[in-house]
């Protein structure tokens, strides 16, 4: 619990133990499972609702919280009259898998990252087309949009839908889409699925939805509450025109992931595993005649996921599920009588190493690369705000439910691919990215009798972070005949400071990089090679976490050959923050004009408040750059963006920075303070004060006329560093909202 505060709170705090580490590994963890012993539960049958309708609505990046009067009026009646299930989960938090998983009720993402291939599983729609319905989907490719490569057999046969529209549409053209779909095709029994694109940044203005809560121009947060409603209103015209023209129809409500709001120090999504990027609207209700079975209206407050959607559809219109679903059939919790929360039990979400699991209002999100760990309890601290250290039963007891989920993973997938099954458990580890499973697979490097489990193993050592306890395993291996093999073990020699090892790096990469192959990234990480991280990050540009390596190695490298290839990718939106703060890294002045051009059109706030980190950093004696922030300050709306742009301007020596002391307010305008802390500032304007909030160190407000500024805390300790005084903004350019 310590180590994952110090990991999340100080950065060189979290270099020196990825350092310490190295020298003083974690051991494997403890056989066999802590994880908690349940009471059986006899379940009700669920309700069969005979023959019905299907729809299965799904809206992007829609926060579980914005289920509510003010931001979805209708979708929130509608949760009323049906079973609304208050703590749905997604397993993964970006589009692409999320739904995968939601068409499957499979585990897709770590299918895939075991190497299994999910797509042989039936979907949804294939199941329900076999059952006599018309499927119909209508989805933007950006649900493709992340890897793509690994989704590839769902993109092909489009989810096994019959009727397909795949393209961008806005959300009303969309709506429209459906209707006629229904009306030409006019099926005897339908299931649909429609994916409202709306709500996914950047977040574009709505007349008559978009609501500036606090006056003047509308925030993020009240353009992506704008585009909520927008969404909204075209569900509730969807449905009312189910109701007018078809027959009874099973909706179900959900999102793909939810957003974050700076909630946790970032924005947007697929980075975290807190509530707000995981944490999903999920609603089961029946429109249109009210004969035949219902739904009991409620709300189940226990946890289920985004998995559990295709076995309850299944089972609510009287389909069995298949045993190979790992999801779980919720049609007993929307029965008359009801079911317990205790008996719906965990659930898992996860990305990258990072792995989560929720049993009832417990949670706990380790990051397998650090074996760090944080323990919230929902009941007391819904904000996920006091990492409980000290409590190390309850820990335990949900570290080891998510132990024996990782292990279950492939069960029920496939085979055994070795002969070992104790082998092919410590891979799946591996695999999965766990760092407790190093010094099992270095024992698999050293014993095993099948090649291709040492093989594995010395590439899973690779992968995984750095450790000093692999050494004479991977020493062994490299002796060896097998060329493969020994090339794989002379790497992680190398990542270790072998110097041998490193000289020998230059023949592996001749041998391995033509084409550029995994062998080549990792040897090229082992010694920072940069035409081969270049080389090797043009070839694997769409795999996530190996580009990120690949991305900071070159940033590192302090080279002027990484300038271009960082420069191509910073045109890659899933890595572009991660190539902002390697450009940072790299510290070369002769980005500068491109960074200068780039910057007013970035639509991301972590990326825009990143760049104008770096043109502060690099911008000493270039006009330019302090131009260029200045222009930026004059017009940015965002509180973490103008932070950045603050900090910036301090080292460049803007005067539009002043001192608390000698801060003024020259007119009608706004005033911008930064500093450190969260609570209450008391502000004097000459003869009038006000209150305003300091939150990470920002505050902000109005002002009419010229007069001294002065600062006094209120409550908390925020304290005031800078000030900046500005002129009524002027409206942002935001190329990339214009067309998404």
């Amino acid at each position: 619990g310590l180590r994952a505060l110090a990991l999340e709170r100080s950065a060189p705090l979290e270099r020196l133990l990825r350092l310490a580490q190295q020298i003083h590994p974690i051991g494997p963890r403890a056989s066999g499972s802590h994880a908690r012993k349940r009471a059986q539960v006899v379940l009700p049958e669920g309700p069969r609702l005979g023959d019905v309708d299907i729809f299965l609505v799904t809206i992007d990046a829609m926060r579980a919280d914005r289920l509510a009067p003010s931001t979805a009026p209708h979708l929130y009646a509608l949760a009323q009259s049906g079973v609304t299930f208050a703590r749905a989960y997604a397993q993964v938090p970006h589009t692409s898998f999320s739904l995968a998983t939601l068409m499957t009720g499979t585990y897709v993402y770590s299918l895939s990252t075991l190497g299994l291939d999910a797509a042989h599983n039936e979907t949804l729609a294939e199941v329900l087309r076999r059952e006599r319905y018309k499927t119909a989907a209508f989805f933007p490719p950006a649900v493709f949009y992340i890897d793509g490569d690994r989704l590839r057999p769902f993109e092909q046969s489009s989810y096994g839908f019959e009727y397909v529209k795949y393209e961008y549409l806005p959300a009303p053209e969309r709506t429209d889409q459906v209707i006629d779909f229904l009306k030409r095709e006019n099926p005897p029994r339908a299931f649909v699925w429609v994916h409202y694109f709306e709500p996914h940044e950047p977040y574009e203005l709505h007349p008559g939805f978009t609501q500036s809560k606090a006056g003047g121009a509308p925030t993020l947060l009240d353009r992506y509450d704008g585009e909520v409603r927008f969404v909204d209103a075209e569900v509730a015209r969807l449905f009312d025109w189910e109701r007018a023209h078809r027959r009874r129809a099973l909706v179900v409500i959900a999102a793909d992931h939810g957003e974050e709001f700076g909630e946790h120090g970032g924005h947007y999504h697929g980075t975290t595993l807190y509530e707000e990027q995981v944490r999903v609207p999920l609603v089961f209700a029946l429109i249109g005649a009210s004969d035949g079975p219902s739904l009991t209206a409620r709300q189940v407050d226990g946890p289920v996921g985004l998995v559990d959607v295709m076995p309850t559809i299944l089972s609510l219109v009287g389909i069995a599920p298949s045993a190979r679903l790992r999801g779980r059939d919720l049609s007993p919790w929307m029965s008359p009588a009801g079911a317990p929360d205790r008996a719906l039990g965990p659930i898992f979400s996860e990305i990258g190493r990072k792995k989560m699991v929720v049993d009832g209002l417990d949670k706990l999100i380790c990051d397998l690369e650090t074996e760090s760990c944080q323990l919230f309890d929902l009941k007391t601290d819904p904000a996920e705000r006091h990492n409980l250290t000290s409590d190390a039963g309850e820990r335990e007891q949900l570290r080891g439910e998510l132990d024996d989920w990782m292990t279950a993973q492939a069960r029920f997938e496939k085979p055994q691919t070795v002969g070992d099954p104790r082998a092919q458990r410590i891979l799946d580890r591996g695999r999965l990215g766990d760092r407790a499973a190093l010094r099992e697979l270095a024992g698999l490097l050293s014993s095993s009798p099948e090649l291709a489990v040492r093989r594995e193993a010395a590439r899973l050592i690779v992968s995984l972070p750095a450790d000093a306890s692999t050494q004479g395993a991977l020493e062994h291996a490299a002796n060896e005949s097998d060329a493969a093999l020994s090339r794989w073990a002379t790497v992680g020699l190398a990542r270790l400071g072998d110097a041998q090892a490193e000289s020998a790096i230059a023949e592996i990469l001749d041998a391995s990089c033509a084409p550029p192959g995994e062998l080549c990234a990792e040897a090229a990480l082992a010694v920072g090679d940069v035409p081969h991280l270049a080389l090797s990050l043009a070839h694997f540009s769409g795999d996530h976490d190996l580009a990120v390596r690949l991305i900071a190695a070159l940033g590192r490298s302090h080279s002027p050959d990484a300038r271009d290839p960082l420069l191509i990718q910073l045109g890659e939106v899933r890595t572009r923050l991660e190539t902002a703060r390697a450009l940072t890294t790299l510290g070369d002045p002769k980005i500068l004009p491109a960074i200068e051009r780039w910057i007013p059109y970035e639509p991301y706030l972590p990326v825009r408040a990143q760049l104008a980190t770096l043109l502060g950093a690099l911008g000493a004696g270039d006009p330019a750059a302090r131009r260029t922030l200045e222009e930026l300050a004059a017009s940015e709306r965002e509180p973490s963006v103008m932070r950045a742009i603050a900090g910036a301007l301090v080292q460049l020596g803007s005067p539009l920075i002043e001192d608390p002391d000698r801060a003024r307010a020259r007119g009608r305008g706004e005033l911008w303070l930064f500093g450190d802390g969260d609570g209450t500032l008391q502000i004097s304007l000459g003869s009038s004060q006000v209150r305003v909030p300091m939150h990470d160190g920002v505050a902000h407000l109005e002002t009419v006329r010229a007069s001294a500024v002065r600062t006094a805390a209120v409550d908390g300790a925020p304290k005031v560093r800078q000030v900046l005084w500005r002129r009524v903004p002027r409206q942002r350019t935001e190329a990339a909202s214009q067309s998404r």
